[in-house]
């Protein structure tokens, strides 16, 4: 037997074998090692779909306890319990146990607890699955809306075309008139196709002239009985199939209307495959946090009072350093630094690219990425090049310098560790796709030094620090922008699948998961202060989530623009850019507005706060300086050319990267202050 065939055999036969070693817990909420099984313990929290043991809590969590895991148990408790009152997803739990087995097939070190958390979120999706179906499929003002958008309104499709004549291109009879006169070519002999030549539809006259289109010409495609207004939609319902209305006024000008066709469908004929098409496809976001909500609240969870402390404030690095994108770990976003009122250009640099990756400083070194697809040090006080290391794309990314190294990404899809001094290399590793965002680091329990940083590969990466070795991926929905922050023993960080992930520094392990909805991808970091978190999104909101709760506190909206700057954050507000041209400061308590300074571009890139002032790009090609208490103008500086980096502000000194391949470094003038 061929030695493929063999293996074939040997996968068929270990995935029943890999099944076996899982079991469904007994709260029926999820699948555990089999070995995981233990002491049930006292409850922690009783409510309608059961209690939840210590034990329980630590076998769904993986040995991690928080809040926000204690609620994810109570949602999954709830999800079984709902479908088993509904008479749902019966066989969710088989097979969830088999599409786990499937997907372990031919990994080496697949362990029972890898399978067991794979089962179980294969479990948690087909029961949401079939519980947002089922209301999806009760929802009859839905059912009406596919139902008239399929069939018409009532359930009657119409063709209908039409000429237009309008007020101005009339003249100089009116357009009343000018249809008259149509009709009567009309009754007169004339066909309806000869009098589209005469229509004054733009549309009409386009079509026309396209020789494989004109039999479209004056059709309106989906007539919904709403566009050109009711007198217009009274005319086509008394119409037969056929005939030609009298004149008929609209908002744009007088219409003849022909009916061409008529289908009436009955919904109680086709209601039953449509809500078939409405229980399908997978559950939205949003529709997954109403279902958390209302099962939550049916089934009365109530958690316990939380015992977790805030994580504690890093606080900005020594005034001299920004050594790390946006300050520190936490990624507030403020320098310890102070200004003068005024700045005064002290050097520019030169690159062959546009600089959008963002400065920064250690030991009288400016760092910085171009899309010339080199990472360039350069001399603090004198601008004078200290060395270039070139890779194979651009290099957007901001670097981090941590222990005499640097370490960056670039859209080669590699991460590299670089000797600060020479710019040699030291190690590098490979991702799935190009790197946009900053580098992290934290110390594990050891003390060992290790990496995170994210790709657009969707994965978050953590590597050993000397060697490069990767020590644990995290796989999210879609690319990771930003640079992930640190909050005590786990990671947050945001991404393009538009939820708010918090992962376990030590094992990778997602501890906590906040979906935000649809149209709601995070571009930029967030920031952490304390156990809240700080950030905006592309759905026109700038929040603040409770880190223990998963809730958003409060909301900034943007109106009909989203926010991709990352925030600086202070004791007192939150500073961040938005697409709407503006840079917006709100209250850190509860994110009431308290100014608004209006640029000429959207503000992209992202602000650092320094004693009593603000510094950031925008779009415009200015680097302004604002008064943080009323966002009073102090300076501002024309470059012409966008502005999408952060600066990095040390003591007397604004360094930052502008579109026109430029580093651009400002100084307090002498008794500037």
């Amino acid at each position: 037997m061929r030695r493929w065939a063999v293996l074939a055999l040997a996968a068929c036969a270990a995935a029943p074998l890999a099944a076996q070693r899982i079991r469904l817990d007994a709260t029926r909420a999820f699948y555990s090692a089999r070995q995981d099984a233990g002491p049930a313990g006292e409850a922690i929290v009783t409510f309608d779909a059961g209690a939840i043991t210590e034990s329980a809590l630590g076998r769904f969590g993986g040995g991690r306890r928080s809040p926000r895991i204690l609620e994810n148990l109570a949602f999954a408790m709830a999800l079984a319990a709902e479908c088993e009152a509904q008479g749902l997803a019966r066989s969710a739990p088989t097979l969830a146990r088999s599409e786990a087995s499937r997907a372990s097939v031919g990994r080496a070190a697949d362990d029972p607890a890898a399978r067991a958390r794979r089962a179980t979120e294969a479990l948690r999706d087909l029961r949401i699955a079939a519980l947002v179906g089922a209301e999806r499929a009760a929802d009859e003002l839905a059912l009406q809306e596919l139902f008239e958008h399929r069939y018409g309104v009532g359930g009657v499709r119409v063709r209908v075309r039409h000429v237009l004549s309008t007020e101005r291109m009339s003249r100089p009879k009116t357009a009343a008139a000018r249809a008259a006169a149509l009709l009567l070519q009309l009754q007169q002999g004339a066909d309806f196709v000869d009098l589209l030549q005469a229509s004054h539809d733009r549309v009409t006259r386009r079509l026309l002239r396209d020789p494989d289109r004109r039999d479209e010409a004056g059709l309106l495609p989906n007539y919904n009985y709403r566009r050109y207004g009711d007198a217009f939609a009274e005319a086509v319902r008394t119409l037969e199939v056929g005939e030609v209305s009298a004149p008929v006024p609209s908002p744009v000008g007088v219409h003849l209307i022909q009916l061409l066709d008529r289908t009436e469908t009955s919904l109680a004929e086709v209601a039953p495959a449509l809500r078939r098409e409405l229980a399908s496809g997978k559950a939205r976001s949003s529709e997954v946090l109403r279902l958390r909500q209302r099962l939550l609240a049916k089934y009365r969870f109530v958690p316990p009072p939380r015992a977790r402390q805030p994580v504690a404030d890093l606080g900005p690095p020594p005034s001299t350093e920004w050594p790390h994108y946006r300050g520190n770990p936490q990624l507030h976003g403020v320098s310890a630094a102070r200004l003068g009122d005024a700045l005064e250009l002290a050097w520019r640099f030169e690159t062959k690219g546009d600089i959008l990756s963002s400065p920064v400083v250690s030991r009288g070194v400016v760092y910085v990425g171009s899309t010339d697809n080199a990472v360039y040090a350069i001399d603090l006080q004198t601008g004078a090049q200290r060395w270039r290391f070139e890779t194979q794309d651009m290099v957007e990314a901001p670097p981090l310098v941590l222990d005499g190294r640097v370490y960056v990404g670039s859209s080669d899809f590699f991460f590299y560790a670089l000797d600060a001094d020479d710019g040699s290399l030291v190690w590098k590793h490979e991702t799935g796709d190009r790197i946009l965002g900053g580098a992290n680091w934290f110390r594990d329990a050891d003390g060992r030094t290790r990496l995170l940083v994210g790709s657009y590969d969707a994965n978050v990466y953590c590597f050993d620090r000397d060697g490069g070795a990767p020590l644990w991926t995290y796989t999210t929905d879609n690319y990771v922008n930003g640079s992930p922050a640190i909050a005590g023993s786990e990671t947050l960080f945001g991404g393009c699948d538009a939820a708010l992930h918090l992962v376990d520094l030590q094992t990778g392990a997602r501890a906590a998961k906040v979906e935000l909805g649809d149209g709601c991808q995070i571009a930029g970091s967030v920031a952490l202060l304390g156990d809240r978190a700080y950030f905006g999104h592309y759905g026109n909101e700038f929040l603040r989530v409770d880190l223990d709760t998963g809730e958003v506190e409060w909301r900034y909206g943007g109106g009909r623009q989203g926010f991709c700057s990352s925030p600086a954050v202070d004791a007192e507000r939150v500073v961040f850019g938005g697409r709407d041209r503006h840079l917006h400061c709100a209250a850190r308590a509860d994110g009431a507005p308290l100014w608004t300074f209006r640029t000429r571009r959207k503000v992209d890139a992202s602000p650092v706060l320094c004693g009593d002032k603000v510094v950031f790009g925008s779009g415009d090609g200015r680097v302004y300086m604002l008064r943080t208490t009323d966002g009073a103008l102090l300076w501002s500086y024309d470059v012409g050319k966008p502005i999408y980096s952060s600066p990095a502000v040390v003591d007397d000194r604004v360094v930052i990267g502008a579109g026109d391949g430029r580093v651009y470094a400002f100084a307090t003038p002498t008794g500037g202050r």
